[in-house]
Parts: C-alpha cells; sequence; structure tokens
C-alpha cells in the first residue's frame, strides 16, 4: 500500500502553521465528535475527547511524557515550542470558555459539559476565521497528510475524502469556503512512497524536543513589563486524576479536599482551605500548584494588612531620589510576575481594609488604581496603573497589569481562630470556595504518628513508646484535643517528634515527661492564644499522661501566658 513520504509532510509542516490557528485542534475534535449546530448545547464533550483526537494523530515518538503533543497549528511565537504539555486539552477548553463564545456554546454551570456550535457558524467562521481556525480555506490535503502520515492511503485524493468523512466536514457544510477538498499543487507532484516512514523519519522534521520556535516576524509585544512564561498559554487547572495523586506524595487524609479543590480552581474559582491548624493546609496550595505547573509565590497575612500591603503605594524611589514611585503590593506583584497567589493564614487580615478594591477585580471587572506609574529614564507622561483582564485593550494612557485567565488566590485560614472568621465579608465569601481540611481518621492518624517516629538509633521506635503513645492520645484519639474543638493536624506532632529527637541527641537520658512537657510547650501552647475558654481542657488533657506536680504547675505557668487564663 501507498503511503505519505518525507517529503509530503515536510510540505505539509510549511503550510499548516502559516495557514491555521492554534485553536483549530478544538474546533476538529469537535467536528470530529459531532458537536451539533444549535442554539442548545446538548452534546458532552470535554478535554477527554480532544485527547483522543491528540492520542491518534498528534502524538508522533520523540516527544516526552511531560509534553507529547505535536501541534503544527499557528504561527511560530518566540519562546513557544509545538510539543504541547499532556494537558494541552484542558488549555483549549478554557480559551473556549473565556475567549471563543461566539463560536462556540456552552451549557449553564449545572450542565457546563455540554457544547453546540452557533448557529450561525459559517457565518461566523466566514467573518472571524483568523480567530478560531486560521486563514480560509484551509487545505484538507495538508492536514491529512499530517495526520495520516503513518497510515497507508489507497491515493492522495483517497486521504483527503478520509479526512471529510472522518471530520464530517460535508455534514457541516465546511467543503468550499471553509475547508478546501482541492489537491495541493506542490502535494500532488510528489508521488506516494512503497514503505511506511519509521518514527526517526517524522522526528527528523520536526522541531526537537525542547527547542523553542523563532519568532515570527508578524508578532510583536505590546507589553515588554510583563513577558510570558514560554509554557504560560499552556498553564491550566485541569489536572488529571494521577497527576493530582502523585502530586500530593505523602499527604495522607487530605485526597478528598484536594479532588473538590482541583475541581473549584478549574471552574475557574479562587479557594481558601479551612481547617485546624497543622492539617497541610498551605502544603496542599502549593501541592495543587506543583500538579499544575502553575507558578506561585506566597504571602503571610497580618492583622496590619492594609491595601498599601495588597495593592501597593507610593514609596520612596529606588532609582530616583526624592522622588515617590509606585510599588507593588503582594497581589499586584503576583500578577505582574505572572505567578498565583497563595496567602497563609488570610483571615488574620481585615479583608474590607486590604482588599477593597479587589473584589472587583475578583469579579472580573477591571480597576483603575488612584496611581501612576513614571518613565524614569525617556520621561515619558505618567500613566494611570489599571488592573484588568488579560483580554482587555491596551490603551497608550494607561499602565495595564493584566489578570491571566489561569491565575488564582488559593488561601488558608485556620478556623480554630473564631474572632477573625467573622470579620469575613459576604462580599469577600462570595468570591471564593471555601474548602475544608480536617484531621484525618484515628488509625491513619496514628499511623503517621508511627511512620514519623522512625526506627533504630535516628528514631523514637521502640525505645520511646509510651512517648508515641501519648501523642496518640493526645491528637489523634476522639477524646483528645478534638473533643472540645481544639483538633490539630499531623504537623504538629511531626514537629514534636523532631524536636524530641534533637533533644535526645544532646541528652539521651531524657525522660518520657520530659520530652512531651517540652514538646507541648512550644508547639500546643501556642495555638491556644487567647483562648482562655479552653485553659483548662488542655489542662486535664494533659494530666492523663504528665503526672509529675511540679512539671503539671510549669506546663500551667507557661500555658496561661498564651491563654490569658486567671485562676
Amino acid at each position: 500500500m501507498p503511503y505519505f513520504t518525507q517529503d509530503h509532510i515536510s510540505h505539509a509542516l510549511e503550510v499548516l502553521p502559516e495557514q491555521t490557528h492554534q485553536s483549530l485542534i478544538s474546533f476538529l475534535a469537535m467536528l470530529r465528535d459531532g458537536v451539533p449546530i444549535s442554539p442548545t448545547p446538548s452534546k458532552t464533550f470535554g478535554s477527554a475527547q480532544e485527547t483522543s483526537l491528540l492520542r491518534d494523530y498528534f502524538q508522533p515518538s520523540g516527544g516526552s511524557s511531560a509534553r507529547p503533543w505535536y501541534v503544527p497549528f499557528g504561527k511560530a511565537i518566540a519562546g513557544l515550542t509545538p510539543w504541547r504539555p499532556k494537558h494541552h486539552a484542558g488549555t483549549s477548553l478554557q480559551r473556549m470558555r473565556t475567549g471563543k463564545q461566539f463560536v462556540y456554546r456552552q451549557g449553564s454551570d449545572t450542565a457546563n459539559d455540554l457544547w453546540s456550535f452557533d448557529p450561525d457558524l459559517l457565518t461566523v467562521l466566514s467573518a472571524r476565521h483568523s480567530d478560531v481556525i486560521g486563514r480560509i480555506p484551509i487545505s484538507i490535503h495538508n492536514l491529512a497528510t499530517w495526520c495520516y502520515r503513518q497510515k497507508d492511503v489507497a491515493s492522495q485524493k483517497a486521504a483527503i475524502a478520509q479526512f471529510v468523512e472522518e471530520f464530517h466536514l460535508r455534514t457541516y457544510g465546511l467543503v468550499g469556503a471553509i475547508f478546501s477538498d482541492d489537491g495541493d499543487a506542490v502535494l500532488s507532484s510528489i508521488p506516494l512512497g512503497a514503505s511506511l516512514l519509521s518514527d526517526a523519519d517524522i522526528l527528523a522534521l520536526l522541531v526537537p524536543p525542547g527547542s523553542v520556535a523563532a519568532a515570527s516576524a508578524s508578532v510583536t509585544s505590546t507589553d515588554d513589563s510583563q513577558p510570558a512564561s514560554p509554557d504560560e498559554e499552556d498553564f491550566t487547572w485541569e489536572v488529571d486524576g494521577d497527576d493530582l495523586s502523585a502530586a500530593l506524595g505523602g499527604l495522607a487524609g487530605v485526597e478528598e479536599s484536594a479532588f473538590r479543590a482541583a475541581s473549584a480552581l478549574r471552574a475557574g474559582m479562587h479557594v481558601i482551605f479551612t481547617g485546624p491548624p497543622g492539617t497541610g493546609k498551605t502544603q496542599l496550595a502549593r501541592r495543587l500548584c506543583g500538579a499544575s505547573g502553575i507558578p506561585w509565590t506566597m504571602a503571610a497575612a497580618t492583622d496590619q494588612w492594609t491595601t498599601i500591603d495588597t495593592i501597593g503605594g507610593y514609596l520612596p524611589s529606588a532609582v530616583l531620589p526624592g522622588q515617590l514611585d509606585f510599588q507593588p503590593g503582594f497581589v499586584t506583584a503576583a500578577l505582574k510576575q505572572r505567578r498565583t497567589l497563595i496567602i497563609d493564614e488570610i483571615n488574620r487580615a481585615d479583608i474590607d481594609k486590604a482588599f477593597g478594591e479587589l473584589f472587583t477585580l475578583l469579579s472580573g471587572h477591571a480597576v483603575d488604581l488612584p496611581y501612576v506609574t513614571r518613565d524614569a529614564v525617556g520621561g515619558a507622561a505618567p500613566r494611570r496603573i489599571q488592573l484588568a483582564m488579560e483580554e482587555a485593550t491596551a490603551d497608550e494612557a494607561l499602565e495595564i497589569i493584566r489578570v491571566p485567565n489561569w491565575w488564582r488566590i488559593i488561601g488558608s485560614m485556620n478556623d480554630a481562630d473564631k474572632a477573625s472568621l467573622k470579620r469575613l465579608s459576604y462580599a469577600f465569601i462570595r468570591r471564593f470556595a471555601f474548602i475544608p481540611v480536617m484531621v484525618p481518621s484515628a488509625e491513619v492518624y496514628k499511623g503517621l504518628i508511627d511512620v514519623g517516629a522512625g526506627e533504630g538509633s535516628a528514631g523514637l521506635k521502640p525505645a520511646k513508646t509510651d512517648f508515641l503513645d501519648a501523642l496518640k492520645g493526645i491528637f489523634a484519639e476522639t477524646d483528645g484535643l478534638a473533643s472540645f474543638g481544639m483538633a490539630m493536624g499531623y504537623a504538629i506532632p511531626e514537629a514534636i517528634m523532631r524536636h524530641a529527637r534533637g533533644e535526645l541527641a544532646l541528652d539521651s537520658a531524657r525522660t518520657i515527661e520530659g520530652l512531651l512537657l517540652s514538646g507541648l510547650e512550644l508547639f500546643v501552647a501556642p495555638q491556644f492564644q487567647g483562648r482562655a475558654d479552653k485553659h483548662e481542657d488542655l489542662v486535664k488533657l494533659v494530666k492523663r499522661f504528665i503526672i509529675t506536680p511540679n512539671a503539671i504547675d510549669r506546663f500551667e505557668t507557661t500555658l496561661s501566658v498564651w491563654t490569658g487564663f486567671v485562676d
């Protein structure tokens, strides 16, 4: 049977990037899957269907596990590579939701996996083809050459017909003005080969994995102050279950919280993890960013935060002595750096005072800041600073700090801090998904302590079994800290065990009570700050494990400093 040759594929790889748009891949996947032309979205479509197309025709041998897809659509952009990450299908769906509503229709929130094409599909494509699929009519001959590069074809004309049938192009009425079934003159002049091309033959024609494309002469940057990461266009929160599980690593007992958070992030929500101290809330935020490949930066909230801390304000210039320049706060800096922002203990801040104008931004609307930026060298006119969504129109009078479509705030809060929880306004709450991260079950918790204790000369087992049993009774059992509403996650006993190993390294004769007293004073008592109402409950619990009167008196004295308890 005849096959396409290297010369055929080489020509197709020259034509397709110049003729097509990067989002053509999503369009073809929807055509192949039979998404209807209708005002009512009714066909289930998602990243699985697009990934199926990628797997069938866009996965040449030679790609990495992280970037397996080779998509020769769209002009080369400096810093980008045709080798797409494995979550490329999820990224395409994000673009369809946020920037292609004029051609794709998506179901409501309760049915957002349903899709259809706009009823005036042909009219829309005729007018806005360059924003969706590329320059029309697109050559079916070149598409078929790429897709069927390692398939036997009866003839080049038969390959064109096969592509038309597989993607239902005549059914949709797209052959002619939108897709051309005419033979490409160059391809037609090249005879088909007698043997199947090897993987090495194909790979030799492609941009090498790890390389980046050169810039197209027609591509220019409109915002030199915010260069996009080479991979930024592929950032997405649409991670799969295997990647999510791998990212969690040793974080036991947080699987449900991770699942909920990943779902909220991919739905466009900002997220706040709530729960007792030590449950891994901040670690979970970092792991989710790691699973998605999205860069992050972190800030720890305080009750002193104002909009100067979050948005920014005028501060002495580092370039021009004697002048004030706008210096970005945590949120604005994260936007300029194109990083998701993780905020630890976000509830400690006075939300309305610290986040004011950001409520508008989190709702998807631009915010004009009462600041201007100055050109320290060229003497250009000052420009007012605006925070705006990615698609905002450029304006020479504005310094636009853009919000990437994938950008999120992920916060954590200790829900034992009841006083600060009351300060959360409704305007803030309705912009976030609040995900509880609870302590693991008693059995899982005990297992974590056993594993964390370690064995042998560097561990706490078996010599310090009584010490470990005390930790299990205080932290893991239902009649421990949890019995009076002060449950704590594994990070707290883990810190106590690390400290105990340190003390034993200095003094191997250290007693069980001595180790336990040190750990409770250093790592548990501070968690009871301002909780005079819980003082006696904790003392009663500790007396089950520390019985020496002097040790008890010492612990009560230390604890009262934190709780403010007066007998």
